[in-house]
């Protein structure tokens, strides 16, 4: 069985010309990596290497032509898992 976070990962492996994705919610540290985010809370540095397999992922679709885009839409003042995301993004 696959799993929807491995299913959402394979699809940005396989689309063809573009992806997009509209994040509308404040907090999605249930879904992505909750280690990470609790670290982020416990005031740990990044990782080194940390988000690497995504990033070459995005590397290899964007030399390849295709275009992927990602909107979130941020409240203020950020929750914690906001400053997490835009603290650790890359």
């Amino acid at each position: 069985m696959i799993s929807a976070s491995n299913d959402l990962a394979a699809r940005f492996s396989t689309f063809e010309e573009e992806a997009f994705r509209l994040e509308t919610l404040d907090d999605y540290s249930n879904s992505g990596n909750p280690a990470a985010y609790r670290a982020f809370l416990a005031g740990e540095e990044k990782p080194a290497g940390y988000n690497a397999a995504w990033l070459d992922t995005v590397r290899r679709a964007t030399e390849s032509g295709k275009h992927m885009v990602r909107v979130h839409i941020l409240s203020r003042p950020l929750t914690p898992y906001l400053r997490y995301e835009l603290g650790w993004a890359i």
